[in-house]
This record gives structure tokens, C-alpha cells and sequence, in this order.
């Protein structure tokens, strides 16, 4: 993805639709204002910061992708089978339906959702329906329903930790037995595919329909603590490809001297939603993995006793320093939100939560350990897969329209939830652009998708990880654990 010049033209059906905030107390306002879009020369326009005393505007550049990516996904749909379907209804379950099959238009998301999901039914002359239902108790329906020998469902999301459950109790098909289904195009996550297979079989898959921004992680930063600092805005950093996990401690490093030096008491690294899963986030940031998985693979531990003390050296400087919150009880978001602190790593959606905080936040990609390492954010273990009932009648019905949604939204659904997050939550155009580039380094993990069933699994690899961040050392019983581990993958995930 991208960067950014002129805005499209579908932006100007989002200023009719922008209604404008209202300031309490002092709090700070983000409104991107873009009624005079198409004046001026140079195509820019202004995000405007209110208070209570005083207004300042800063300059703001219009958000564009570098690449049309609706036309690259009509390209994509081509490719397919020129099926049709015969009027039949297509059934999705689903314990969240917002982002396939949304219920209202009231965000350019939710409208591209819909507009993507008409050209569906029209193509493939079918009907859409989308059901939600509780992933324990659609887990219960699937199995009654296998038992039976009756049709469930087309195809379901299941929240990726629920994997391994639907595996374990035989009700899933292996996609791999799909007509038409091709898992190595673009529009679907190779990583999602390693993550859901093992042998012959692909339970599950995750693309571009089913991935949600908020399942995304970033690092929030207060820029006028930076400015205090006399640093550079880390954003130059990012693009230049040395925003790593050093770089990031030399500003808390400067964070601590300048509370030593002016007797103030600024926080320096803030977590809170996703401070369980920190361990994480930080571990699979500098290019790790919990555990080698894919076709024709029996999955294994993926990690090292060195490996995982490298990882901790990074772990140890957040964990150690008294001026971090680490827990999800401090209520770290208010901290951040009221100026009181340098950092605060996570969700993407928790910008929605910070629109009228008093800090003047930016915002940025989760660190990696080196320049020429790729950027990675591990999805939350809530993010939706596709996966679709044992012994399906639909296949190929199923196989084309999986395709194809994931195909009209490649790229295209992300590029609206920047559109809209440059409308109505960012701060600045440099963030526009640091969202744009989180949305781009998804990262899977095998261990994620089977750890709720196999507790086995979880104690070997993320749940090993996040207790030896969080004590400081590796334990005695770290090899037998991961040892553990291995077994259990080689007995339930066998080759044959």
C-alpha cells in the first residue's frame, strides 16, 4: 500500500455525511476538515485541534492509495469461475458480523462491505445471509448438525483461538478439497494458511474479508512529550525502515533523564486492552514464531532457549522499568489519554477511544529488532478466520464465493478504514500513513489457532513466553514444557 496525494472522489460523500464533534472541558478534538478539498493548488487541507482556549489548525494531506486496488480486485474476481447459482441463498454464521456483512452504511467500510457483497449476489445470481451466533454455541450447532448428517451452514468465521476445538471434533471440511480454491493468491494470508494447516489438511484460512483493522496492534505516542524530549518525531524512523525495539528504548531511555532532570513523573511504556498478549506482540515483532506449522508439516516448536533469552533482553526493558505499566488494571488509556505518558502500546481501534484525549497522539507500527527485518504485528487471537462445515453439499458454490469475497476486498476494505480513520480519528497525516503500513504486516501463529483446546500447546509456547516475560528469566522446566508441546502437535497433527 501506498501513499498519498489526491483524495478520491468517494471522499466527498463522506464530508456531506461528517457531523462535527463538540469539545468538553479542555479535552482535545480531532476534526479533519475536508469542505474545501478541491481548492487551493498543492491539494491539502487542514486537521483542526480545538480546546476550550484556543484553536490551531496543522497542515493535512488527503489520503490515496498508490494502487486502485478496487480494480485489482475486480481483476481478481475475473480469474474465477464464471458461475451461476440459480437464485440460491448463501449462508454465513459468524459471531461478528460488522465486517462482513454489516447492519448499517454509517461508515465508508460498512458501505464498501455492502457494495462489495451486491456485486457478489448479482455475479453469482445468489442471495446472502448472514447469521450471528456465540463461536461456543455455533461450536455446539456444527457438531449437532454433523451428527445428524444435516447442512449447517455455507461457511463460518470462527475467532481463530476456536480452531483447534472445531478440528478436534472432526466438523470441519479441509479446504483443500475445494474445487477452485486457491490459497497461494494474493487475496488470502499465506501466514493464515500455515497457521490452519498441518499435513494434508487446511482447516481455516484468514484474507482481506475477514481480517479486521482491529485486530491490529500498534504503538501510540505523545508528540508533544517527543518535542520536550528535543527528538525526532519517530515517524521518518518508521519509514526509513530503523524503527526498532533499540530505537524505541532510546526515547524512553530520554523519557526517565527528563523526569530525573525537571522532577516530573511521565510514564514511559503503557499497555492496558492488550496487555496480556504484550509478551506477544513483542516476541513475534522481531521475526519469531511460536511454532512451524503448514502443508504437509507435523507442527513443532519453532523457538530456542536462545532464541526466546534474545526476545527477553526486550522484554526485561519494559517489564523492569518503574516508570512502565505493564498490567491491564492501571488504567493505562486515561494515563496516555491525559498527556501522562510517552507510550502506550495497543489495539488500533483504541484510537476510536482516544479522539478527545488531551495528548496530541501519533501513531505508529509495533517495533522490529533490526533495519533490514520486515515490520510484524500478530493478530489478536480473536481475529476471524474462514472455515467451512464437514461434509458441505455447496462446494463449489462455497469455493467460488469464499474466493471472491476475499478477492473485492483485497486491500480495498483497509484502504476505507484509513479513509475514515483520516476523517474522524487521526491526528496527523504522518499517522495516516503509519496506519496504512500496520494494516500491511499481519502476522499469524499456529499456536494461537490450537492452544485453547490443546492446553498442552499453550503452556509449550505463548503462555511459556508471556510467564517468562513477565518473571525475568527463562524457568528450569522450560525444556520439558516445550518438550511437552512437540508431543501433544505429534500426536493430534500426524502427517498421514
Amino acid at each position: 500500500m501506498k501513499l498519498h496525494g489526491n483524495l478520491k472522489l468517494r471522499l466527498a460523500a463522506l464530508a456531506a455525511a461528517f457531523s462535527v464533534l463538540s469539545s468538553t472541558g479542555c479535552s482535545l478534538l480531532v476534526n479533519n476538515d475536508i469542505s474545501d478539498l478541491f481548492s487551493g493548488d498543492n491539494g491539502e487541507t487542514d486537521a483542526v485541534y480545538e480546546t476550550a482556549a484556543s484553536e490551531t489548525t496543522t497542515p493535512f494531506t488527503p489520503y490515496v492509495p498508490d494502487e486502485d486496488y478496487e480494480a485489482i480486485g475486480r481483476g481478481f474476481l475475473n480469474d474465477l469461475p464464471s458461475l451461476t447459482f440459480n437464485s440460491n441463498s448463501f449462508f454465513i454464521t459468524t459471531p461478528d458480523r460488522s465486517y462482513i456483512s454489516p447492519d448499517t452504511l454509517a461508515t465508508v467500510v460498512s458501505q464498501k462491505a455492502y457494495e462489495r457483497n451486491q456485486v457478489l449476489e448479482e455475479k453469482y445470481d445468489i442471495t446472502m445471509f448472514t447469521s450471528t451466533v456465540n463461536a461456543d454455541t455455533m461450536f455446539e450447532e456444527c457438531k449437532a448438525a454433523n451428527a445428524s448428517g444435516t447442512y449447517y451452514t455455507d461457511f463460518m468465521m470462527l475467532p481463530l483461538y476456536m480452531l483447534g476445538s472445531f478440528r478436534a471434533a472432526g466438523i470441519l471440511e479441509n479446504l483443500r478439497s475445494l474445487p477452485y480454491l486457491d490459497m497461494d493468491v494474493p487475496y488470502f494470508y499465506s501466514e493464515s494458511v500455515e497457521m490452519c494447516s498441518a499435513g494434508y489438511d487446511t482447516w481455516g484460512v484468514a484474507g482481506y474479508a475477514s481480517t479486521s483493522p482491529a485486530d491490529f496492534s500498534a504503538v501510540y505516542f505523545n508528540r508533544e512529550l517527543v518535542k520536550a524530549l528535543e527528538m525526532d518525531m519517530p515517524y521518518e524512523k518508521v519509514l526509513d525502515g530503523t524503527w526498532t525495539w533499540d530505537e524505541y528504548f532510546t526515547y524512553t531511555e530520554a523519557m526517565t533523564q527528563y523526569n530525573n532532570d525537571a522532577g516530573t513523573s511521565f510514564y514511559t511504556s503503557t499497555t492496558q486492552y492488550s496487555a496480556g498478549r504484550l509478551p506477544d506482540l513483542m516476541y513475534a515483532s522481531v521475526g519469531n514464531s511460536f511454532v512451524r506449522s503448514g502443508e504437509m508439516l507435523i507442527p513443532a516448536i519453532d523457538f530456542t532457549q536462545d532464541t526466546v533469552s534474545a526476545a527477553l533482553e526486550i522484554g526485561n526493558r519494559i517489564y523492569k522499568d518503574s516508570l512502565a505499566i505493564t498490567g491491564d488494571t492501571a488504567n493505562a488509556s486515561s494515563v496516555f489519554s491525559e498527556g501522562r505518558a510517552l507510550f502506550f502500546i495497543d489495539y488500533v481501534y483504541v484510537a476510536d477511544l482516544l479522539t478527545n484525549a488531551s495528548a496530541n497522539w501519533g501513531l505508529l507500527p509495533v517495533p522490529k529488532a533490526a533495519p533490514e527485518d520486515d515490520y510484524r504485528t500478530l493478530v489478536a487471537n480473536t481475529s476471524l478466520i474462514f472455515t467451512v462445515p464437514a461434509g458441505t453439499v455447496n462446494n463449489e458454490m462455497v469455493s467460488v464465493v469464499l474466493s471472491a469475497i476475499n478477492a473485492l476486498s483485497y486491500h480495498h476494505l483497509h484502504d476505507a478504514y484509513v479513509e475514515n480513520a483520516m476523517i474522524y480519528t487521526l491526528r496527523d497525516n504522518s499517522s495516516v500513513n503509519m496506519l496504512d503500513l500496520i494494516l500491511d504486516t499481519p502476522a499469524f501463529d499456529f499456536s494461537l489457532s490450537v492452544g485453547n483446546a490443546y492446553p498442552n500447546i499453550a503452556r509449550g509456547t505463548y503462555a511459556l513466553v508471556r510467564d517468562i516475560f513477565r518473571a525475568g528469566e527463562i524457568p528450569d522446566h522450560f525444556a520439558d514444557t516445550v518438550s511437552t508441546a512437540n508431543m501433544v502437535m505429534a500426536e493430534h497433527f500426524p502427517l498421514g
